[in-house]
C-alpha cells in the first residue's frame, strides 16, 4: 500500500498521505469494508443506499481540487494526477456523496472551491458540469 495515516497539521486530526510517488491513473488502494444503508460522517457513498465504512475513508480528506477519486464500481482509490511522496491524498466528496451526513464549509483554498460541501444534489447544474468523473458517477448519485 502506498499510503499512511499521519497526524494532521496543527493537531487537526489525522490525514492520509502518499508514502511514495503515485502515478496518474494508478490504483492507490482497494477499499474494503462494511456496507451501510445510511450515510455517516465516516462513510463513502458507493451506490444508492450503499455507504462504505472502513479505516482509510476515516482519514481521506476533501479537496475541491483533489488528487484522487473513488472508482465506485471497482471500489478502489485512483490517482487522477501524479501525487508526490508525502502529499495528502484527497478526493472531492461531491463526487461520491449525494447528501453528506455532516455538511461543512470548505477551506481547501482551491481557486475552484465550492465553499459549502453539502452533497451532489445541492449543486446547481452549472457546477455539476464542472465536476470531473460526473458522467461516470451521475447515474449512481441520483
Amino acid at each position: 500500500m502506498k499510503i499512511k495515516i499521519v497526524n494532521g497539521v496543527d493537531n487537526l486530526g489525522k490525514r492520509l498521505i502518499a508514502i511514495e510517488k503515485v502515478a496518474k491513473n494508478e490504483v492507490i488502494c482497494k477499499l474494503k469494508g462494511k456496507l451501510l444503508d445510511k450515510p455517516t460522517w465516516q462513510t463513502l457513498q458507493v451506490g444508492p443506499n450503499k455507504h462504505l465504512k472502513n479505516r482509510i475513508i476515516d482519514y481521506l480528506n476533501h479537496s475541491c481540487n483533489p488528487n484522487s477519486f473513488v472508482d465506485t464500481e471497482k471500489l478502489v482509490l485512483v490517482a487522477n494526477r501524479t501525487i508526490k511522496q508525502l502529499d495528502d491524498i484527497t478526493i472531492n466528496y461531491l463526487l461520491t456523496e449525494c447528501e453528506l451526513a455532516s455538511p461543512f464549509k470548505c477551506m481547501c483554498g482551491s481557486r475552484k472551491c465550492f465553499k459549502e460541501i453539502k452533497g451532489y444534489k445541492f449543486l446547481n447544474s452549472n457546477k455539476r458540469l464542472n465536476i470531473p468523473y460526473l458522467l461516470k458517477l451521475k447515474s449512481k448519485l441520483q
